[in-house]
């Protein structure tokens, strides 16, 4: 959706609800590549990224340098901190 500058507010909106239930299954490069396509398509779920903040503490030691800086990077594209 970002490539081709079109996003769907209700994909997004079930993806975050459906991502939220799984968070603790997901990988630090899962949870950057979900945050990252939301700061990307300029769509913010601050349940998403509250809960994401969350996991991303537990599991931080985990996060190579790229995908804490995709974090960080999409935390503050959507102006979420």
């Amino acid at each position: 959706y970002a490539t081709v500058d079109h996003s769907s507010s209700d994909l997004f909106d079930a993806a975050a609800d459906e991502a939220i239930k799984k968070l603790d299954a997901f990988k630090p490069q899962e949870i950057s590549n979900t945050l990252w396509s939301y700061a990307t398509v300029d769509h913010s779920s601050s349940d998403l990224f509250d809960a994401a903040a969350d996991e991303a503490i537990k599991k931080l030691d985990a996060f190579k340098p790229q995908e804490i800086s995709n974090t960080l990077w999409s935390y503050a594209t959507v102006d979420h901190s």
